[in-house]
């Protein structure tokens, strides 16, 4: 029996809905497409609020991809932690194990760098692998996995902002992962199966993944729901995010030039070719590669329907996504981790931080020991000061305070400017 699914994202629930089958459960999505953008669980912010974060993350992105291919780092493996935080139901009944997600965590692994189950001819290696937290906030040796005893193992709109309360390491050094018996939702009636937060929340307590417990140690067919949320915690929209519009591929749909515009989530079998817009190609935007119509992609991992079909990530969903970790979250770096496979490159740590001084700055940053010209972004990825000198100091008392990160795409450190 095939599983198809859908992820509900609490935003603006539509009073239209669209039914999917998963075995004999009836699961219901919001009609809307504006989804993930600032997710607080089953709690949304303003439209304003969300349309001016939008604007922003996006702005910094666009201006990116129109950098040289010299200035993105497409080549070093990022390791990210991740901490699991496994809510049990309160009268001790355990609703899943270390092993399940030890086993879940390789698929993920596996997805991202598209080998093994994952293996597919229009997939790419997205060079970003996710490893256990080796350590707690507190410095406590640990195994990247919490387990607690709660009535928070059923979430609903109710509770859902007690989740992070209950337990939540620092959301800038870890992606959390809250794994729960069931999402249930008094307002659409049925049973959403996970949520996620996007890069503009980076560092809110409730940042990170909510996710039911029957998709961990089952199967890689159902690991993808972890690899589609983890997607849009690193920015990704789904690949049917406001329909056929494609005048911008850079500012419509989805974002991604190379994923062909969707008019809904795929409901095909994964080997029945099909095509909902037919505003693939545009010759007036030089950054839409295609020259025909193409199928809608059923068999990407920021879709909707079945997990069968889910088997790849586009090159342009791996620049945005290594974008937003080298950028949006790239505090994450600072963290230490259980190692991946010691056979693939992976960012080494410790050659993450810059000799930097003094940090929180006031008038002035010095900086030491850059391997290649440098440049500063703000929270949100504008560029503010570059530089050629791999050593020196910048005047940063005309800056705004607040966060910034320092990087010569091969290194990222985080500033505090406090003036």
């Amino acid at each position: 029996m095939t599983t198809k699914v859908t992820t509900l994202i609490f935003l603006f629930l539509s009073t239209l809905s669209i039914n999917i089958l998963l075995a004999q459960e009836t699961i219901v999505a919001p009609n809307s497409l504006r989804q993930s953008l600032v997710t607080d669980g089953f709690n949304s912010v303003s439209e304003a609020e969300l349309l001016k974060r939008e604007a922003l993350y996006e702005k910094a992105y666009r201006e990116y991809c129109n950098s040289s291919n010299e200035e993105k780092d497409l080549l070093t493996v990022y390791q990210l932690p991740i901490v699991f935080h496994i809510i049990n139901q309160e009268n001790g009944t355990e609703i899943t194990n270390e092993e399940a997600v030890y086993k879940t965590l390789a698929d993920v692994n596996a997805a991202f760098s598209n080998v093994g189950y994952y293996n597919s001819d229009t997939g790419v290696d997205v060079r970003i692998q996710f490893c256990l937290a080796a350590q707690s906030p507190t410095g406590i040796t640990s195994n990247g996995i919490t387990k607690s005893y709660s009535s928070l193992s059923v979430i609903n709109e109710g509770n859902s902002l007690d989740l992070p309360n209950l337990i939540s390491w620092n959301t800038t050094e870890y992606i959390n992962v809250w794994i729960v018996r069931s999402i249930n939702s008094i307002i659409v009636g049925v049973n959403p199966l996970a949520y996620s937060t996007f890069p503009t929340d980076h560092g809110k307590p409730k940042d990170g993944v909510v996710i039911e417990s029957k998709f961990f140690g089952d199967s890689a067919v159902k690991s993808a729901l972890l690899v589609h949320e983890l997607g849009r915690y690193l920015g990704l929209y789904d690949i049917f995010y406001r329909g056929c519009d494609n005048g911008n591929c850079l500012q419509n749909g989805d974002r991604v030039c190379d994923t062909p515009p969707v008019k809904g989530y795929t409901n095909d079998a994964c080997d029945e070719p099909f095509n909902s817009c037919l505003t693939d190609v545009n010759l007036d935007d030089e950054n839409n590669p295609f020259k025909n119509d193409q199928n809608d992609l059923q068999n990407n991992f920021m879709d909707y329907g079945d997990l069968d079909c889910y088997n790849s990530f586009t090159e342009g969903q791996k620049t945005r996504m290594r974008y937003t970790a080298a950028f949006i979250r790239s505090s994450l770096f600072q963290t230490s981790c259980t190692e991946v496979d010691p056979s693939t490159s992976v960012v080494d740590i410790a050659e993450q931080v810059f000799s930097i001084y003094p940090n929180p700055a006031t008038q002035q940053l010095n900086y030491e020991n850059g391997v290649r010209p440098l440049k500063l972004y703000n929270a949100i990825g504008q560029l503010v000061y570059e530089t050629t000198a791999v050593s020196g100091s910048i005047d940063v008392s005309n800056f705004p305070n607040g966060i910034y990160y320092l990087t010569d795409f091969k290194r990222t450190e985080k500033v505090v400017i406090n003036n």
